[in-house]
């Protein structure tokens, strides 16, 4: 009862049935994920140690250029001795606070193994320039695809996306580093129709001097 009057009961609703995942919601996961497999993207975890007698043409066919940014250019790499497809990016670099920036983003690299994460997996450095050669991933930044209107994005999408980010960032914070640049684009899908994805740009990534102290 309230200033109106004496309300009525409203009409016995349908029940609700929530239903558990069918099976075809779980034959489309396991085909998205037999399709995300691919040895050939996920290469050996190395130790990089930044090469200074030798420059990167020696080793790797400099192919088309991927993209471009304040930081310099990405070209497609084809490693001679193997033919395996990597991306370089090629960072200018002409001051030595410049090269210690880079030269510390792959130290930091080289303490980031996990499979949610972009490896580096050799580097080269010049009188003007530091090349990075990483995996390669084709299947361009999330913000692209959750922004095109005709991606649909369900609720079983973002969350195969955040598990996936959870992932690899308490990895990143369990080794005392922290990314501080997370966001849309740099996270990039590993293909064009698959759900797997990795954290890409460790530019600004630092490690925490009190890691591991509490």
């Amino acid at each position: 009862q309230n200033i109106y009057g004496i309300g009525e009961p409203s009409a016995e609703s349908e029940p609700v049935t929530m239903g558990l995942v069918g099976d075809d919601e779980n034959q489309e996961d396991a085909e998205a994920e037999e399709e995300d497999e691919d040895p050939d993207k996920q290469p050996d975890y190395r130790e990089v140690t930044i090469r200074t007698d030798m420059k990167v043409k020696e080793l790797y066919d400099v192919e088309e250029r991927l993209g471009t940014g304040k930081f310099g250019q990405v070209f497609k790499l084809v490693e001679k001795a193997t033919k395996k497809v990597w991306a370089g990016k090629f960072i200018k670099a002409y001051s030595a606070k410049e090269k210690e920036n880079v030269r510390q983003e792959i130290s930091i690299m080289n303490n980031l193994h996990h499979p949610k994460l972009v490896q580096c997996i050799d580097a080269f450095e010049g009188k003007s320039d530091i090349v990075m050669v990483l995996e390669m991933i084709s299947g361009g930044e999330l913000f692209e695809r959750i922004i095109d209107e005709d991606f649909e994005l369900t609720e079983r999408e973002v969350i195969k996306y955040m598990l996936q980010i959870i992932d690899g960032v308490s990895f990143i914070h369990k080794q005392g580093i922290v990314h501080l640049d997370l966001k849309p684009e740099n996270i990039m899908c590993v293909n064009k129709t698959g759900s797997k994805i990795k954290l890409i740009d460790f530019g600004l990534a630092r490690r925490l001097e009190t890691a591991g102290t509490r």
